[in-house]
């Protein structure tokens, strides 16, 4: 079974901004799970809906959507951890490292390298990295979803 917390950060008639914390499960079935309450995510074709998703966006793009854009999906991880698997039940040391946007994790997983200049770190020892027992990743938000929070406050 599928474990979420969610906070609920702003909520409009229309919308609601949430911080929502995976406990157990996959990525995808936080989306599964808050369309099952009938809150999908906006932007999400799959589990949401597609005249809601189209009206959002619409309004985002200022009315310029046209069909040739990519539709965003409004669901951002804030945070990503990855303690070693051994030491899951342990207190794992960790590097934290604050982002300008979440870099490419699996290209950094496969190669075992990470993009200094998508970081914006100056001083960090990569070299102490096989050091580290497990990775907590922080990013702000992307300027889609900045636009995205104006709009949900503007509904209320």
């Amino acid at each position: 079974p599928v474990k979420i917390s969610i906070e609920p950060l702003f909520v409009s008639d229309s919308y609601s901004y949430l911080e929502i914390e995976l406990i157990t499960g996959k990525s995808h079935q936080i989306r599964a799970q808050l369309a099952s309450i009938g809150n999908p995510v906006i932007g999400d074709f799959k589990y949401g809906n597609r005249n809601a998703n189209m009206a959002f966006l619409e309004k985002q793009h200022g009315g310029a959507l046209k069909g040739k854009i990519k539709p965003d999906m409004f669901l951002h991880a804030y945070k990503l951890v990855m303690p070693e698997i051994e030491e899951l039940e342990e207190r794992a040391e960790s590097i934290k490292l604050k982002l300008k946007e979440i870099p490419d994790v699996s290209a950094a997983i496969r190669t075992g390298e990470i993009d200094e200049e998508d970081m914006n770190l100056a001083g960090v020892d990569w070299k102490k990295l096989e050091e580290i027992s497990g990775w907590d990743i922080i990013a702000p938000l992307p300027d889609y979803f900045k636009r995205a929070l104006e709009i949900i406050q503007a509904a209320k």
